[in-house]
């Protein structure tokens, strides 16, 4: 398994596990499923709201969650750069690029969706979004990993890539992977 952020650690072993109002990029990393599992834009959109819910539930986490799921689903379902473009600026309106920091580790929403979103737009593939994603710096990893969810709505995942990635998880969650990619 993957690791976490420090305030989930103490938030997953407490005795009375409740929200903690945070904005990091936490509820936009694991929010990507949602995108996939349904069909209409209004439930995805609910549903990803409740995955950040938990711990995430600064309007800020929220948002980013939102904003990676609508941009997955508006990608899956055909749309373009300009798609892309406008979820930017609707969810972030005060976007701008001088505002991104190569190497700044910044693990808020805020900074790592609109650099992820930004990525994406400006990617010609998806190796080519991930290579810019791990080359950004930062909290590189959960850019990397975000930039992943989205680019694959576009492009797909080259078979190599995840054939690779197939082969580090345990059978159990490659069902579960197969169950979401051919539909529950």
């Amino acid at each position: 398994m993957g690791g976490y952020g420090g305030r989930f650690a103490q938030w997953i072993h407490s005795n009375n596990p409740q929200p903690y109002n945070s904005f990091g990029n936490g509820s936009a990393m694991r929010v990507s499923p949602v995108a996939w599992a349904f069909d209409n834009l209004d439930d995805v959109l609910a549903e990803a709201e409740k995955t950040a819910l938990p711990t995430h539930n600064h309007p800020e986490g929220i948002k980013g969650a939102k904003a990676v799921a609508h941009a997955i689903w508006i990608l899956r379902n055909g749309g373009t750069n300009v798609d892309l473009s406008n979820i930017l600026h609707d969810y972030y309106p005060n976007f701008s690029l001088d505002n991104l920091q190569r190497g700044k580790f910044d693990e808020t929403c805020m900074g790592t969706v609109t650099l992820a979103l930004y990525m994406v737009c400006m990617a010609e593939s998806f190796e080519d979004a991930i290579r810019n994603a791990v080359a950004w710096g930062g909290d590189s990893d959960t850019i990397a990993a975000i930039v992943g969810s989205i680019a694959e709505a576009r492009w797909g995942v080259p078979w190599l890539f995840g054939e690779k990635a197939m082969s580090y998880l345990p059978k159990s969650m490659q069902s579960v992977i197969h169950l979401i990619y051919t539909g529950i």
